[in-house]
């Protein structure tokens, strides 16, 4: 939480984020950290659920709920996770879902992910999802 340019050495043209926005209690408040560091653009790889829902919704899970793990709390839709990304400052935001189903190996874009999900081994509603924010 005490991260700033002058801690960290930075901005940093890349920055890496990845598979750790579930686990924060305060994502919003890492978020924009996250954006006073990057000064190019930042990867954020994380758990997406709702992936039915078009409007802004994020699931929050205050047990185990979430593959059994007590340190998991949030999973953002994606128009959640875009407008949570442009809140705090980054002007360009896209992502594409990462998939481990065996019939659904590939890459779909953000728009396309909203409206009509993969199969996904965690079902129809759940899946990560990779964000490329760029900060200008």
């Amino acid at each position: 939480m005490d991260l700033t340019p002058d801690s960290v050495g930075g901005p940093f043209d890349v920055v890496l984020f990845l598979g750790v926005l579930y686990h924060l209690r305060d994502p919003m408040a890492v978020l924009e950290r996250l954006r006073r560091v990057t000064s190019g653009v930042l990867v954020l790889e994380t758990e997406v659920g709702r992936l039915l829902t078009r409007r802004a919704a994020a699931d929050f899970f205050p047990g185990t709920e979430l593959n059994d793990d007590p340190t998991n709390w949030w999973a953002p839709n994606v128009p959640a996770m875009l407008g949570m990304l442009r809140s705090v400052g980054f002007a360009d935001v896209s992502g594409r879902l990462e998939t481990t189903a065996p019939c659904a190996r590939r890459q779909v874009g953000v728009s396309r992910c909203a409206a009509a999900p993969t199969a996904s081994p965690r079902g129809p509603h759940t899946d990560r999802f990779v964000f490329h924010a760029r900060a200008t």
